[in-house]
């Protein structure tokens, strides 16, 4: 078998998988300013937030505060499925509890619940994997909070039984038309 069919059969069984994405919030830069709707990344944050104030600084810089009583939502722009592993997180005032709630493609929901003091922390969130759409909110708490730097990758989509069919089938044609030219040249 020719170098080139085993490239296309590899081509064709193969899944292309996507790298993460962070959502750093970088091309924030008026300090203070009231948005509703943010994207970056290929996600979609909906609800209002507020770019950070002069008065608190990040390491990369942008990142925005959530108010008390406002829900914040992500979702992916193409609808796809994915997975959120981690978020930096910094109380507004004083300390606050955080509530995520992610739904699944599947309709479960999967919930945690971090505590925030001091300066920004880097939060591991634990089976937010297939999400539709992921929030977070102080769930009435009166407590407000910065976010930076949620880290997002899609959900890998699992090949159906046909595509590894497939490659067997591409084979088998492969061989009829070898055996077809060797008996052609005979």
């Amino acid at each position: 078998m020719k170098l080139k069919q085993l490239l296309l059969l590899a081509a064709l069984v193969m899944p292309f998988s996507v790298g993460a994405a962070t959502i750093q919030f970088s091309t924030l830069t008026t300090p203070g300013v009231n948005i509703t709707d943010y994207s970056e990344s290929g996600y979609t944050l909906d609800g209002r937030v507020k770019t950070s104030p002069n008065t608190v600084s990040n390491a990369d810089g942008g990142f925005v505060g959530v108010n008390f009583g406002d829900t914040i939502v992500l979702t992916a722009d193409d609808s796809s499925l994915f997975n959120v592993s981690s978020i930096d997180l910094a109380p507004w005032s004083s300390t606050t509890s955080v509530y995520f709630e992610g739904v699944t493609g599947s309709g479960s929901t999967v919930q945690q619940v971090v505590s925030v003091s001091g300066l920004f922390g880097t939060f591991i969130l634990s089976g937010f994997n297939n999400l539709i759409s992921f929030s977070f909110d102080d769930n009435g708490a009166s407590g407000s909070f910065y976010v930076d730097n949620i880290v997002l990758s899609p959900s890998a989509v699992p090949l159906p039984a046909a595509v590894w069919l497939f490659g067997p089938a591409l084979l088998g044609l492969m061989g009829f038309r070898r055996k077809a030219v060797d008996t052609a040249a005979a």
